[in-house]
């Protein structure tokens, strides 16, 4: 059994395992809302040409940004030139980003994972088979470029889960060695259930643990975002992300908290810093969303925003 209850408590513990301070950059807070990493050696990242394209071919517009590489300690976005308070870091179209939402059926192979479980996996595994569907396309996918940032088995992130126990126990910090192994119990259930519904499938435990790592720390949910969107299809205004408008398929999801995550190409490539503030929109009619920064940012500095929770749920699309 998959066992719900347990799946969400633990989904809430991997979020935080895949924001510890290991995983992330040390950083050091700039004026103006922008920050720097510690390691001087900030540079362009190798995959920025490619991903430009993409961001070109789907209509992403992120002018005044760059990807960057921060020595060794990942990836990030800098300025291009000095950018004013209100000003757009990324215009994102709907049509682009991995929504759970917006599915009308399912978007992985029975190869993979039968359709019937799938459906039961919550919504961080069914995000993370997607990725990985996705990306043995190869460079045909239409994500391509984009699933080649994301730290995949072979490039993940350097997390809890992945150490090896002796270092986990020398933490000497009991709350935080019972995540870790909860964790690691959570990821072989679901993986023992994915294979175990396609007996053909050669998903790894590895591949499949380091796609739920990828997408638990850097997915966003879009309650605000269906909320707007609903209430412009309500209004006449065009527009859903549901598609809940003529001649479109109803989702596959029903539309509760579970299906209201998403990967969002480029606006995930800045990382998150206390005290940066953006500014999100969303026009119903276009279906594109807007990312502006609060403060003005100076040329060259990483330019950050900030993950925002509430009690009762993970709202970070705070929209105008």
């Amino acid at each position: 059994a998959l066992q719900p209850g347990v799946m969400l408590a633990s989904c809430v513990l991997a979020v935080m395992l895949v924001h510890s301070p290991q995983a992330r950059p040390r950083v050091a807070s700039r004026p103006g809302g922008a920050c720097m990493m510690s390691s001087p050696f900030v540079t362009r990242d190798a995959q920025e040409p490619l991903f430009r394209l993409w961001m070109r071919r789907e209509g992403v517009r992120s002018d005044s940004l760059d990807l960057s590489t921060f020595g060794g300690r990942g990836r990030g976005c800098t300025a291009l030139r000095e950018i004013e308070a209100g000003e757009l870091l990324v215009s994102l179209p709907v049509d682009a980003i991995i929504d759970l939402s917006a599915l009308t059926q399912v978007p992985v192979p029975p190869t993979l994972v039968s359709p019937e479980v799938w459906l039961e996996l919550p919504w961080y595994a069914q995000l993370a088979t997607w990725v990985l569907a996705e990306k043995a396309k190869g460079s045909g996918g239409r994500w391509a470029a984009y699933i080649d940032l994301l730290p995949l088995e072979g490039r993940a992130l350097d997390t809890p889960y992945h150490w090896p126990d002796a270092e986990i126990e020398a933490l000497q910090y009991t709350w935080m060695v019972t995540s870790v192994y909860q964790q690691r119990l959570l990821f072989r259930q679901l993986h023992s259930a994915i294979v175990g519904s396609a007996p053909d499938s050669e998903l790894t435990l590895a591949a499949f643990a380091c796609a739920c790592e990828s997408v638990l720390s850097r997915a966003f949910p879009t309650g605000g975002l269906t909320a707007k969107a609903a209430e412009a299809a309500a209004a006449g205004s065009g527009g859903g992300l549901f598609g809940a408008f003529e001649g479109r398929k109803q989702p596959l999801l029903l539309p509760n908290a579970e299906s209201h995550y998403a990967l969002l190409p480029a606006v995930d490539s800045l990382n998150h810093r206390s005290g940066a503030r953006g500014i999100f929109s969303y026009d119903a009619r276009e279906r594109i969303m807007e990312l502006r920064t609060y403060d003005a940012v100076r040329a060259a500095g990483q330019v950050c925003i900030i993950l925002f929770f509430n009690n009762s749920s993970f709202n970070v699309l705070r929209l105008a």
